[in-house]
């Protein structure tokens, strides 16, 4: 505004005011005149250039491949899991009180298996004086392992019987151990360690060993909760971090429209998601239209416009409230995510969806959706409402 206001000053000084008399200063108070007004011109120009609308780029985005079966089971495995694979200290530790006990044991086969809140285990460590190898990285939980459940003390079976598998992660099925000690570490929950070893000889194992071997399994325990408390903390920081990093890009967006891509580009690398989609509210009306689509496409696309009275996603943005869905399929009744014309999720079962709004107003809902059923939590749905409440904040700077 000011810098038009001196345009037209100049403007009107360079026509109308004549402080000189007409030679060489007349003329140089022309010149300057002139080319200040053209500068000025050319600023205001490319100012409104760079204040136009940018067009949004491209989110490349391919939903994750469906899960096997053992996989999905443990597809929401805990951070005692993500500090196992990731820490290298914890991995050596692990292994090096693995072979502690070896040391004590003398077994022929033993190995660490970590189980989640699910009835499967994954292998972190095995070995074997016989060849013997394990079938999967991924197993379910029968037999001697099932014993090793709910009673955190140290398993000793001798004189085992052969006419049966005990231990299901033998490929070779003619292989029945004799003898077998289990050691579990039960660390929270549901989430347990397995330190398990067996032998052909009936008579293997001694209970005298128990006493060290509990105070080896009481060391274990301890040194992962102190380790899982500075991994939570550490993982923790990082987050934020990214948040502070998107919270900064949103700040700098001009348009609405550039807010929305980089929300869509920090949700799919925050959340995994076969579909994210961003609704907007249309002024004045009891519909809404969907912006931005990050996954899997259907027949409601990009631009399609919806009411608010008929499916998911209007009743979040009507009702100014999340809305969490373990599994679509689940009940009697078919539930439409837009319209009552809906005849199929197109195999979507999960559905998360959260409103665009301050406290003044509504502006629309993003919704999460998945394959898998039960993939988000509540713990999920507080982190996603504290992400929206900073884009909502780019609508009222634009009004």
């Amino acid at each position: 505004m000011v810098r038009t206001i001196i345009i037209v000053v100049l403007a009107l000084m360079g026509i109308f005011i004549h402080p000189f008399a007409p030679g060489t200063v007349d003329f140089i108070y022309r010149f300057l005149t002139f080319a200040v007004l053209t500068y000025l011109v050319y600023l205001n120009y490319r100012n409104e250039q760079e204040e136009a609308v940018d067009p949004e780029p491209i989110v490349q985005y391919s939903p994750p491949p469906p899960p096997k079966e053992l996989e999905e089971i443990l597809q929401n495995s805990n951070q005692l899991l993500n500090l196992i694979q990731n820490d290298s200290r914890t991995e050596s530790f692990l292994k090096a009180q693995y072979d502690i006990i070896q040391g004590i044991l003398m077994a022929e086969n033993g190995g660490i298996f970590y189980k989640s809140d699910q009835a499967a285990m994954r292998k972190i460590h095995f070995q074997s004086q016989n060849n013997i190898s394990i079938s999967n990285d991924l197993l379910p939980i029968t037999g001697l392992i099932q014993l090793l459940e709910n009673d955190e003390k140290v398993l000793i079976e001798n004189n085992l019987s052969g006419d049966k598998q005990l231990l299901n992660y033998y490929q070779d099925k003619d292989y029945n151990p004799a003898s077998f000690l289990g050691i579990p570490v039960i660390i929270e929950g549901d989430d347990r360690l397995f330190f398990v070893f067996d032998s052909s000889n009936k008579e293997h194992f001694n209970h005298d060993d128990s006493a060290i071997l509990e105070k080896i399994r009481e060391n274990t325990k301890i040194f992962l909760i102190n380790r899982l408390k500075a991994y939570s903390l550490l993982t923790t920081l990082k987050t934020n971090d990214r948040l502070l990093d998107f919270v900064t890009a949103l700040n700098a967006s001009k348009t609405i429209s550039i807010a929305t891509v980089k929300l869509a580009e920090f949700m799919s690398k925050e959340f995994e998601a076969s579909r994210l989609t961003i609704s907007v509210l249309k002024p004045e009306t009891n519909t809404a239209v969907i912006k931005k689509i990050i996954g899997l496409k259907d027949e409601y696309d990009e631009n399609f416009e919806f009411p608010l009275d008929q499916g998911l996603t209007g009743w979040v943005i009507d009702k100014n409230k999340p809305y969490l869905i373990d599994d679509l399929e689940k009940g009697e009744y078919f539930i439409p995510r837009y319209t009552k014309d809906e005849k199929s999720n197109f195999g979507l079962r999960s559905f998360l969806g959260i409103p665009i709004a301050t406290a003044e107003r509504v502006y629309g809902a993003l919704t999460l959706e998945h394959t898998v059923p039960g993939k988000y939590s509540e713990a999920d749905k507080e982190r996603i409402k504290n992400i929206m409440s900073y884009y909502s904040s780019t609508f009222l700077r634009q009004q």
